[in-house]
């Protein structure tokens, strides 16, 4: 996968939001703007419009794509969706920070999609932002696009398999 589905933009274009000037992430702790974007020379000061902002979104994902292929040689063999869940998480987190879920990336190679949701969901992550791990995990365990967060009825299905 060179380059990112637009399912996979559309999803994280609408969990994060876009603002054109920076603003401090009192999560993340650090100067964030556009998509949910850090780095980038991003300063207090940075002011950015959709279109480069959408042009970073795209090689951040390039960037997450070649990182987790590179790291994780089993996921490029993941579902589309379930791949893309991942490239979610990770823009989320970080890669660093999605490569330390051990125990939800151990179940995701063996296919216990259930298992590396309770992964997810064991976390300070899940904790922090609970509808973006929510989406993240419909799609790893329906192997479906999800563009936004769960609605009730798909929250319902997520947490029968869950249970």
């Amino acid at each position: 996968m060179s380059t990112p589905p637009s399912q996979l933009t559309e999803a994280i274009e609408n969990a994060e939001g876009f603002r054109s000037h920076a603003y401090w992430d009192s999560i993340g702790q650090v100067w964030t703007v556009g998509y949910g974007q850090t780095g980038h020379g991003i300063g207090p000061t940075t002011v950015v419009t959709r279109q480069e902002a959408m042009q970073w979104l795209v090689e951040d994902e390039d960037a997450l794509i070649t990182g987790l292929t590179a790291a994780l040689p089993w996921s490029a063999k993941l579902s589309r969706p379930r791949f893309g869940a991942l490239v979610d998480a990770a823009y989320n987190l970080g890669l660093a920070d999605l490569l330390a879920f051990h125990e939800a990336l151990s179940a995701m190679q063996a296919e216990d999609w259930v298992g590396a949701v309770v992964g997810f969901r064991d976390s300070l992550w899940y904790r922090q932002v609970p509808h973006r791990v929510d989406a993240v995990s419909y799609m790893v365990v329906f192997s479906e696009w999800l563009e936004d967060y769960p609605d009730a009825d798909q929250m319902a299905l997520l947490e029968k398999a869950l249970h």
